[in-house]
């Protein structure tokens, strides 16, 4: 409650119509358990289970990856969406599901889930439109949908910085880092769509 009062404090000065606690998403009835409670485990489990079709089914790949001309002429717009849940590979898999665990956890409990799949959802469309627009290359990946994500929880922790203190200043430098590190391999990687990256 005392956090929730603190909250409230700092973000009615910038915002008057910042709502008054108690804030049903700051609490957690249960300790959740990865992959049965939590909405990011159950992200991360269908993305295990869409890998496995696409094992089984390669040309599911080839029908929901995103296709720069299509998307740009308007057609088969659901191609805006599915190479979110689509990997080319299973290190990319593996890369995207350590992030998404490590991050979405973060987000889930700051933001609730209605928020986390909101701000999943969106940014992997928006990554998708700004990689159509940018780059002819076909691409799938969760990597749009993650860097919205951390582009989220940094600004969270920008925004309550006099609440957090240096724990804020400790986890913004290590979602920079982050940041930096996939940026810099997308650009050194042609099979990296860095394009999705920055739009999401």
């Amino acid at each position: 409650r005392q956090f929730q009062k603190s909250l409230y404090n700092l973000n009615s000065r910038l915002n008057c119509d910042f709502p008054k606690p108690p804030y049903s998403l700051w609490r957690l009835d249960t300790e959740p358990t990865f992959g049965k409670t939590t909405l990011t485990g159950k992200i991360f489990l269908l993305n295990i289970a869409m890998f496995g079709l696409q094992t089984m089914y390669p040309q599911m790949t080839a029908m929901g990856a995103k296709r720069s001309d299509m998307i740009l002429e308007g057609r088969q717009l659901y191609r805006l969406l599915t190479p979110v849940f689509l990997h080319g590979g299973i290190g990319h898999l593996m890369a995207n599901s350590y992030s998404l665990k490590s991050m979405g956890a973060n987000v889930e409990q700051a933001f609730g889930q209605p928020r986390l799949i909101a701000t999943y959802l969106v940014s992997g469309v928006m990554g998708n439109v700004f990689s159509a627009i940018m780059s002819p290359n076909p691409a799938v990946g969760a990597s749009g949908a993650i860097f919205g994500l951390v582009g989220a929880y940094y600004t969270f922790l920008s925004r309550n910085q006099d609440l957090f203190g240096n724990m804020a200043t400790r986890q913004k430098s290590a979602l920079i880092e982050t940041m930096g590190i996939n940026v810099v391999l997308g650009m050194v990687n042609p099979m990296i769509d860095n394009w999705g990256h920055m739009g999401g």
